[in-house]
């Protein structure tokens, strides 16, 4: 079994061709269904094909893919704990974000003339290009 809170957000693991593959982002990009494997599985037993045994290795291997699309979600190498700790540091500058834009509609922003625009004796206008 994987312990997975002594696993890196930033573990990254070689692909078979030799490529990195990219950091799972979240649960949903986790490909964890298994039932049409099983499925077929179920299926090769029923016609007593010899066909099982490459199914139940393919169920195999997407078992294993899916240990480590888990292993690299962010966020894993935490306790629940931390986790719910750093979630309630978001949703506070969330809400914090949220009040600001609110206010920030409210602001009331006139156009200024020309006389308003110079600041200590430069023209704005003679810095544009």
């Amino acid at each position: 079994m994987v312990n997975l809170r002594k696993l890196s957000k930033h573990n990254y693991r070689s692909v078979g061709n030799g490529n990195i593959s990219l950091q799972i982002k979240n649960m949903s990009d986790v490909d964890v269904n298994f039932i049409p494997l099983v499925y077929e599985i179920l299926k090769s037993v029923d016609k007593d094909s010899g066909d099982v045994t490459n199914r139940v290795t393919d169920l195999k291997n997407k078992i294993q893919r899916a240990k480590e699309q888990v292993e690299k979600l962010p966020g894993i190498d935490q306790c629940p704990e931390e986790q719910a700790k750093q979630l309630e540091v978001i949703r506070k500058q969330l809400d914090l974000k949220v009040e600001l834009l609110k206010k920030l509609r409210n602001f009331s922003i006139t156009p200024l003339s020309n006389d308003q625009l110079r600041f200590g004796g430069y023209d704005h206008q003679s810095y544009q290009q």
